[in-house]
């Protein structure tokens, strides 16, 4: 397990009492992570059909990547509290 490598900065954005955060990514291979500020997470929405699967664990704000292939600028949009 690795971390996610985060190609820019994530945008954030502000949606009633959620935020959304927006990450282009690149993910090596199932299992790699990515660390976030979110306590609560509601969605979690790919562009990149790659992304098959994630899981969030709250206590540490640690998303986990299940992919199907190497994903390369994967944008990801994270939503939560």
């Amino acid at each position: 397990m690795a971390a996610v490598t985060q190609v820019q900065k994530a945008r954030v954005n502000v949606n009633g009492s959620y935020r959304e955060n927006y990450y282009n990514l690149n993910i090596a291979t199932t299992g790699d992570t990515l660390k976030t500020a979110f306590r609560r997470i509601v969605s979690i929405v790919s562009s990149d059909p790659k992304i098959t699967a994630t899981s969030f664990v709250s206590a540490t704000g640690v998303v986990t990547f299940t992919i199907s292939g190497a994903v390369t600028g994967g944008l990801v949009r994270i939503t939560g509290l």
